[in-house]
């Protein structure tokens, strides 16, 4: 079996025109606005339940756990 590099493949990219360039960006955003929605909705069911709250203040307070 022979084994290639990755520069050795053809690359494609498609041209980016004006409307792709709207569509991506439009997709984004909207990603953006669900993942806000997710994370009010999930800090709305932590602070509803007790034990699931002190949960997360505990992995909280470990750095790099939880938003900068």
């Amino acid at each position: 079996m022979a084994w290639f590099c990755a520069a050795q493949w053809p690359v494609f990219a498609p041209p980016l025109t004006p409307m792709l360039v709207f569509m991506a960006a439009r997709r984004i955003n909207t990603i953006k606005a669900d993942v806000v929605l997710l994370e009010t909705r999930l800090a709305e069911i932590v602070a509803a339940d007790p034990e699931m709250a002190d949960i997360d203040r505990r992995l909280r307070s470990v750095p790099h756990v939880g938003p900068s």
